[in-house]
């Protein structure tokens, strides 16, 4: 049979067809520019071209604009916000950045330090002000309203279906912006391959028409032969040649390339690595039908060193940099430098700003599973030793992931109880969870006596407890506390059972059993001025406010939350100081206080202002501000102070406050009707 020879160098993969696709996205651009923005999701199968597409865009677009890029990757599907915060932190470290935007440093910038820890170095001199962490989707949506402000801006989020929950929230927090400004958040994932939570937000975005959505469709056969016609540049390559790569790849361009990639690298005569058949006779042309087998094929040509450098790249992630890499591949630098140049010779990897970046998922995929499972246990341990002593600010979760894969495994639970905490920090309770079970199961691994493991348990499930709570799972919450509050009593462990005490009060008061969670508020008290824990101190009297209220003993409420704010007074003011003043206001209101109900209650709006531009704490001193003007039956000053969050539950869900506000909303407005 005639063999495929080729003398022409490969050519770099043209970028075929797609023309209608890059006009959508103009479409898209353009209503933006006109501050009509909105969310354009791209979705395709692995390998379609989803990313090679808007990178291709990008680059065609000529006016000024500010550009933030992050990526989903599979290893940090886990870490909170980990797409944001490589936007910034790649968009900070390229300079991109007008930081004179932010003079003199807002309220809620602070709230950022977690997604770009070295934001105070772009403000020298100068104290950002504190923020609470909670605050990022807020604090996130304001620095992009500052920066499209400036000019237009796009935000291109890359494999979101390895994107962490908090992303997708603040996913769904920025669409329903985007229509009044100058942005354009561009997305792409493999629908297929999307969680339950992010497809149903999609779904609702749908039908709110907040997203305009398109699915990218595999190459036709004339665009197949162009695009293996560009990469072999040759116009004459047999017909037979061009229809089997058609056949074989159906219009994928991943597979197209790679199976181009692959008879070319095979060598002059790519026939002469396929096996006979039952006759003797070779195929004209074979194609593994899997693309794992291609890549396999394209794998096999590097050399032993270079093979084996590239699975250590793959255990990294698909990102990784020379430096972790020669220390954990323990290569000598010129081995590790020609490895290197011949993976971007072959297409396997490209340079980015900070280092190397697989071209495509798959290629790192294949590359891990062709290591032995001894040797990715090995890689793992290296990684994470090299991770924990080289890496200053190094994230708690990544090294929890290497530990946890790593041939010692128990060394991941401290850091898994650190990536837990970091996430109930930033209220991503579902990766707390996950966090708290891995942890929980390596102790039960451990090999060490139950008593000495007690206190380590005791936090994981203080963690644990939080994360079902926060994600409607109360009654398991509150047994993982029982059992927990048995552990620390048998003890004598105070400090922990004050935290104990806590989070119960927190779960029955969300149960609905306003009377347990006022005991349970009261115990923390007692333990908090044991121990002189002025933050237990300021949870517990919180607690014993609203619980006060709910069971009608406003004077008690009243002294309680007075001793809050005087504490609070004598130093750094607490994050939920607005509310406490709401509190106090609607305890006022519920003696007859009046100018001091509205007094409290209006002190409480203007703080939230001052703390945070708009955000959940300003919905609820305005809820509470309006709550108090109910109680005089000043219906309509009610309404008009609620109403610029009246809608608020559309975008953050129906949250309890959400519901009182609507409630109170509702009553007013029944109330003007019936006496005008």
């Amino acid at each position: 049979p005639p063999s495929i020879r080729l003398s022409a160098p490969l050519s770099a993969a043209a970028f075929i067809g797609r023309t209608p696709d890059l006009q959508w996205l103009d479409d898209q651009w353009r209503l933006a520019q006109r501050a009509q923005g909105g969310f354009a999701f791209i979705q395709g199968e692995s390998g379609i071209g989803k990313t090679r597409l808007v990178e291709e865009w990008l680059a065609q677009q000529t006016r000024p604009f500010h550009l933030l890029t992050g990526r989903g990757h599979e290893f940090e599907s886990m870490i909170p916000y980990a797409p944001l915060a490589q936007a910034l932190r790649a968009a900070a470290a390229e300079n991109s950045l007008p930081w004179r935007l932010f003079q003199p440093p807002p309220a809620w910038l602070g709230a950022l330090t977690p997604l770009l820890p070295d934001l105070p170095a772009h403000f020298p001199g100068q104290a950002l002000p504190a923020a609470p962490q909670q605050h990022v989707v807020e604090s996130l949506g304001s620095f992009l309203l500052t920066l499209c402000r400036h000019r237009p801006l796009i935000l291109y989020l890359d494999n979101l279906h390895w994107a962490d929950a908090p992303t997708w929230s603040f996913i769904g927090y920025l669409a329903q912006r985007a229509p009044q400004l100058p942005l354009l958040l561009v997305g792409t994932a493999r629908a297929e391959d999307l969680p339950p939570e992010p497809a149903r937000l999609l779904r609702k975005l749908k039908r709110q028409q907040l997203v305009e959505t398109r699915s990218l469709a595999r190459l036709s056969r004339a665009e197949t032969d162009a695009l293996v016609r560009a990469m072999m540049a040759d116009d004459r390559l047999d017909p037979v040649f061009l229809r089997r790569i058609y056949e074989e790849t159906e219009g994928n361009p991943f597979f197209i390339i790679e199976t181009i990639r692959a008879v070319r690298e095979a060598g002059g005569d790519w026939t002469e690595s396929v096996p006979t058949d039952a006759s003797g006779e070779r195929p004209f042309f074979a194609i593994p039908l899997q693309v794992q087998a291609v890549i396999e094929s394209r794998l096999d040509k590097l050399g032993e060193a270079s093979r084996a450098a590239l699975g250590v790249a793959a255990a990294i992630g698909r990102e990784f940099d020379f430096r972790l890499l020669q220390a954990v591949s323990q290569s000598d630098t010129e081995t590790l430098l020609n490895a290197l140049d011949e993976w971007l010779e072959r297409g396997l990897v490209r340079e980015t700003r900070d280092g190397y970046d697989f071209t495509h998922e798959k290629l790192s995929q294949v590359a891990y599973e062709q290591l032995s499972r001894a040797r990715r246990q090995w890689i793992h341990l290296q990684i994470a030793n090299f991770l924990a002593a080289e890496t200053a600010d190094a994230n708690p979760a990544q090294l929890a992931h290497h530990y946890y894969l790593s041939s010692d495994p128990g060394r991941a639970l401290p850091f898994l109880a650190q990536a837990g905490q970091r996430a109930l920090t930033v209220r991503s309770y579902a990766e707390a969870r996950e966090f708290g079970l891995r942890a929980i199961g390596l102790l039960g691994r451990a090999p060490r006596p139950g008593a000495q493991q007690a206190p380590e348990r005791i936090d994981l499930n203080l963690q644990l407890a939080q994360a079902y709570a926060f994600t409607g799972a109360l009654p398991r919450a509150l047994t993982i506390l029982q059992e927990t509050e048995r552990t620390a009593e048998m003890l004598g462990d105070v400090a922990r059972l004050a935290r104990i005490f806590r989070r119960s009060a927190q779960i029955f008061w969300l149960q609905g059993s306003p009377q347990t969670a006022d005991a349970y508020a009261r115990r923390t008290l007692r333990h908090a001025e044991e121990l002189d824990d002025a933050r237990l101190r300021f949870a517990a009297l919180r607690m014993l406010g609203r619980a006060s209220i709910v069971l009608s003993a406003y004077d008690d409420a009243i002294v309680t939350l007075l001793r809050y704010v005087d504490l609070a007074d004598k130093g750094a003011p607490p994050a939920d100081l607005p509310a406490v003043y709401g509190y106090l206001g609607v305890a006022y209101a519920r003696v007859g206080s009046w100018q001091r109900a509205i007094d409290a209650a209006q002190h409480g709006l203007e703080l939230a202002r001052e703390a945070l531009a708009g955000g959940a704490m300003t919905t609820v001193a305005r809820m509470q501000l309006a709550f108090v003007y109910a109680e005089l039956r000043e219906w309509a000053q009610a309404a008009e102070v609620a109403a610029p969050i009246e809608d608020a539950w559309q975008e953050e869900g129906m949250t309890p406050y959400a519901f009182m506000l609507r409630s109170g909303v509702c009553r007013c407005r029944a109330k003007q009707a019936a006496d005008p």
